[in-house]
């Protein structure tokens, strides 16, 4: 898995949670006024994601930490992505980044962990995606 970003930890959710969430949060508005819910299903830094990846799929994996993938490549990613590099995804939660899945996990427990998607998606990375 080769990513610009720095070993920090980045959030990853399944599309397929966000609906809940939001239905949850709706159902009682009251109690969550003014609260900030980040939609996660799981933290992890890259070479996490590397090592759940082998551990579900079987495939060997490795994070690969680059100083530049071209802009032809993947042209809105870096730019979106760059501020991220020294800040994290969530600069609240630095050193906590465990904590952030709970929050979402409150209004749907059963919101998917990447290894959950994983096993349910059945994805398995080709060749093409390295």
């Amino acid at each position: 898995i080769a990513t610009p970003l720095t070993p920090r930890a980045v959030p990853l959710v399944d599309p397929a949670d966000l609906g809940p969430v939001v239905r949850a949060i709706l159902d009682n508005p009251e109690g969550w006024a003014d609260a900030e819910v980040a939609v996660v299903g799981d933290v992890l830094t890259i070479p996490q994601v590397a090592h759940v990846y082998s551990e579900v799929t079987g495939k060997p994996a490795r994070a690969v930490f680059v100083d530049h993938i071209p802009q032809e490549d993947i042209p809105q990613w870096v730019a979106r992505h760059s501020a991220y590099r020294d800040t994290g995804y969530f600069p609240k939660y630095v050193g906590r980044e465990s904590e952030i899945p709970t929050l979402a996990r409150k209004l749907v427990p059963e919101m998917k962990s990447f290894a959950d998607w994983l096993k349910e998606s059945g994805f398995v990375a080709s060749a093409e995606d390295a």
